[in-house]
C-alpha cells in the first residue's frame, strides 16, 4: 500500500517518490493526466514487486523442502508455487514461458529427490 504525504503544500505525492525525483522538476509530470499515469504506474510497479517477492519465497520453499528431504512439504509446497507463477503468468507479472520453466525445474528436482538421485542445477 502507498502511503501519502504532504509536502510543501502541495497536494499529496506518493512517499515512494524520492525527494530526488520529487525535486527534479524535469523528470515531473506537469499535466494532470501524467500525474495520473506516475501515480497508477508507481502503484503497479509495487504490487508488482510484491509478486515477484512471494514468487521467489514459493519457489525457495520448494527447494527448501527437497532439499530437507521431505518431499510431502515439497509437494504441497509445489502446488501453491504452481498457482502462484500460473496466476502470475496470465496476469504478465512474469512471462508465460519463464512460469513454465520454473515449474518444469521444480518438478524435475521433486522426481529426481524421489527417485533417489543427485540435487539438479539450482531453479531461478
Amino acid at each position: 500500500m502507498i502511503r501519502h504525504v504532504r509536502r510543501r503544500g502541495v497536494p499529496t505525492v506518493p512517499a515512494i517518490l524520492s525527494d530526488r525525483l520529487y525535486n527534479a522538476t524535469e523528470n515531473m509530470p506537469h499535466s494532470q493526466n501524467a500525474k495520473k499515469r506516475l501515480r497508477q504506474s508507481l502503484e503497479l510497479r509495487e504490487k508488482n514487486r510484491s509478486v515477484k517477492r512471494e514468487l521467489k519465497t514459493r519457489v525457495r520453499k520448494v527447494i527448501e523442502a527437497v532439499a530437507a528431504g521431505k518431499l510431502d512439504d515439497a509437494q504441497s509446497a509445489m502446488r501453491v508455487a504452481t498457482q502462484k507463477l500460473d496466476r502470475a503468468a496470465a496476469h504478465n507479472i512474469i512471462h508465460r514461458n519463464a512460469a513454465s520453466r520454473t515449474k518444469s525445474r521444480l518438478s524435475a528436482r521433486i522426481r529426481k529427490a524421489k527417485t533417489g538421485g543427485a540435487q539438479p542445477t539450482a531453479a531461478k
